[in-house]
């Protein structure tokens, strides 16, 4: 799927970029992810910075918003890119300062990554911005589907029993909280500069709490090479992660693994080579909660 570039964006709003940051000399627009708005590195005469931007139409026109108002709110401790300007007119543009560095390695980054996030824990143990949605909104999704496809007829789950057990226990008050959650810390929105390790595109971000942004980066770590053990004993690192309640946690892991094996078979098939790849490590981690 092609994602919007620069040159999509309304001529006024390039005219408005250009009084506020100068003349544009070149872009540059990353790959697509999820959403397909603009998200380019534009170097004007006076500095570079990161441009996203969305149609109001657009379904992802809400996220794009949420990310303006948690870049506007947050405290500069926090590690992540301070939010310079934002314009809206049939198009929604953000524009960030620019974090030179790269995706973190998580089989070489981890420790820098729990830095990041243990930098974040206090500045944002009470959330900043108002009327953010709760983490629940997103942890209904995962459930809904979770259990959709643990009464299907695919052949390749093993340990059926034990996953609806699970579900059966879920109770999504065990997530609740204070906190901002980052809601979507994958590799691909951890950048490493070099020297320590930034957090970016907060458009997913939440209430709930503090741990669960931990717990959403073990299976990327099992991905990258951790062994289930070894990752949780990471996660152990944070001094929020006591506080996880362990049927919660199982929760996350069985959910989220079967959420991914749903939407492999049943969701959009550009997605579902990166889902596939995904995959082992969520089994993986599941199956080492439960015992299995």
């Amino acid at each position: 799927m092609e994602r919007f570039t620069w040159e999509h964006l309304p001529e006024t709003t390039h005219r408005a970029f250009e009084r506020e940051f100068g003349k544009v000399h070149t872009t540059s627009t990353t790959p697509a992810g999820l959403t397909v708005g603009v998200a380019a590195r534009v170097e004007t005469a006076d500095t570079t910075v990161f441009v996203k931007a969305v149609p109001r139409r657009s379904p992802a026109f809400l996220d794009y918003a949420r990310e303006r108002a948690v870049g506007q709110a947050i405290a500069t401790t926090v590690p992540a890119p301070r939010l310079l300007w934002s314009h809206q007119d049939s198009w929604l543009t953000l524009v960030f300062e620019y974090i030179p560095g790269r995706q973190v390695d998580l089989s070489r980054d981890a420790d820098a990554v729990m830095a990041a996030l243990r930098t974040m824990r206090e500045p944002l143990r009470s959330s900043p911005v108002a009327e953010l949605r709760p983490i629940t909104h997103k942890l209904d999704v995962f459930l809904a589907g979770a259990r959709e496809t643990v009464v299907s007829e695919l052949q390749l789950l093993d340990h059926r029993d034990s996953y609806r057990v699970v579900l059966d226990d879920a109770d999504l008050a065990d997530f609740q909280g204070t906190a901002l959650v980052h809601a979507d810390p994958a590799a691909s929105n951890l950048i490493h500069d070099g020297t320590s390790v930034w957090v970016v595109d907060w458009a997913l971000s939440s209430v709930g709490a503090p741990w669960v942004d931990v717990a959403l980066l073990i299976p990327p770590l099992i991905a990258a090479g951790y062994s289930p053990p070894n990752a949780q004993a990471w996660a152990e690192e944070h001094p929020d992660w006591a506080e996880a309640p362990t049927r919660a946690v199982d929760l996350l892991a069985v959910t989220r693994m079967l959420f991914l094996l749903g939407k492999i078979h049943a969701g959009p098939s550009w997605l579902a080579h990166g889902r596939r790849k995904a995959l082992p490590a969520h089994q993986a981690w599941a199956r080492y909660r439960l015992g299995v």
